[in-house]
């Protein structure tokens, strides 16, 4: 018969780690967003996704809760490196494929 409080201890840790990561990496975007306060990020142009950087972009509901203003306040408009690409694939009529 299986162990189970070890597999809920097991599964509580695990879940605890996740949480652990998920924490860490919201405070690395945030110190981004502090560290960018003046600049109110980026939208691209293309698909409305946002950016504090240029490098890594969410879409607006993909956004951590406290990092939802950077969405409504994005003031720089920018495309972003998937619509870039799909720009170049389109050719010259400048549509993203498949449109």
């Amino acid at each position: 018969m299986p162990d189970v409080a070890a597999d809920w201890q097991a599964r509580v840790s695990d879940a605890i780690t996740i949480s652990r990561g998920l924490v860490a990496d919201s405070r690395d975007l945030l110190a981004r967003l502090n560290s960018e306060r003046g600049a109110n990020g980026y939208r691209c142009a293309w698909c409305g996704r946002v950016s504090l950087d240029q490098e890594e972009w969410w879409a607006v509901d993909e956004l951590p809760l406290h990092l939802i203003a950077l969405g409504k306040a994005a003031e720089k408009h920018s495309v972003c490196p998937e619509c870039i690409a799909n720009l170049e694939a389109a050719g010259d009529d400048g549509l993203p494929p498949n449109v």
